[in-house]
């Protein structure tokens, strides 16, 4: 098709699978109009009211090039949604454009008021740095947090755009990457896990904090952790003397904190009773990065009867301070912690 070329108020301007399954899926090498947008856009294809300018539904992207790189569009192209997406969180909520944060794409973002109440099994990301001002953000059982740290790409929520199909189709959603963000918890505990959590490739900054960066307490209401929980990639910083940047409680199941970035002066993990396996190693930095880092000023263990796993860290604690301490078991209980320093 030449440029200029037009199609007007139909059901479906251009259909890539006639039956809306890759079993049908077209096979070709096709432009619509010129295939270029440096000299304007000078074709046009616009749909009937319910209608759709393209339908890639069915299309499969290994199939065949589709470059509407020249057209105008009026009314929407029927688009796959992006299964998975994920929540963004920004500090101030609302739409965050490409190039801020180091984003690749718009993206719209809520605010950590409107996330925190979300229910359901949902992933969020925060995008540039959020202060939690005095409130910790509680994911609930099954609820996890990913983001861009460690060269990783997020899916964000709407719809996406094939591979081999060219033009703006008007997708909002896709694979995006950004810089690592950044959470910082002036005033209070950072994050409340409630079992089945899994938190990712972002950035915990605790100057100001008070408390603990994650707390995790299996008395707590809605706790359930039959999937365990798993905090790998992130970077931990600035939990100061007096401070904890992991406080367990309780825990009959099992915690893994592996591959991450975490250089604190207070204490690294404060455990206090239960049965659960706790696994806390250096490891290296997801997507084949470098090896971590696990240093914190002190491990307080107490009434366990699970087993401790302590791989690869350094403890600055020195002269009047503790820079092990191990306690008890559970009363009564019989039992006994296993506890290993690999």
């Amino acid at each position: 098709f030449l440029r200029g070329s037009s199609i007007s108020n139909v059901g479906v301007g251009v259909e890539l699978s006639s039956s809306g399954a890759t079993a049908t899926s077209a096979n070709a090498n096709f432009t619509f109009g010129d295939g270029t947008s440096a000299d304007g856009l000078q074709s046009s294809i616009s749909a009937a009211a319910g209608g759709y300018t393209v339908n890639t539904i069915g299309l499969d992207p290994t199939l065949g090039n589709y470059d509407f790189d020249d057209v105008n569009f009026t009314g929407a192209a029927h688009l796959a949604s992006a299964v998975g997406g994920t929540i963004m969180i920004s500090q101030g909520g609302g739409i965050v454009h490409a190039n801020t944060d180091g984003l690749s794409a718009d993206v719209t973002t809520y605010t950590v008021a409107e996330a925190d109440a979300m229910t359901g099994t949902l992933n969020f990301a925060f995008v540039g740095t959020v202060d939690l001002s005095g409130t910790p953000f509680t994911l609930d059982s099954g609820q996890s947090i990913i983001g861009f740290g460690n060269g990783a790409s997020i899916l964000t929520s709407g719809t996406v755009q094939p591979v081999n199909v060219q033009g703006n189709l008007g997708a909002t959603g896709g694979n995006v990457t950004g810089n690592e963000g950044m959470v910082k918890s002036t005033g209070s505990d950072t994050l409340q896990l409630l079992g089945s959590n899994q938190v990712r490739d972002t950035a915990f900054d605790f100057t100001g904090g008070s408390g603990s960066v994650f707390t995790i307490d299996q008395n707590a209401a809605g706790f359930s952790n039959v999937g365990g929980i798993v905090v790998q990639g992130v970077t931990v910083t600035n939990v100061a003397a007096g401070q904890t940047a992991f406080k367990v409680a309780g825990l009959d199941t099992n915690l893994s904190i592996a591959d991450n970035n975490i250089n604190v002066a207070g204490t690294l993990l404060d455990a206090n009773g239960g049965a659960g396996n706790i696994t806390v190693t250096r490891g290296t930095l997801p997507n084949s990065g470098p090896a971590g880092t696990l240093t914190g000023g002190g491990i307080n263990l107490q009434n366990l009867t699970g087993t401790v796993t302590i791989g690869d860290g350094t403890l600055t604690n020195t002269g009047a301070n503790t820079a092990f301490n191990v306690g008890s078991t559970t009363a009564g209980s019989g039992g006994s912690a296993i506890i290993s320093y690999a």
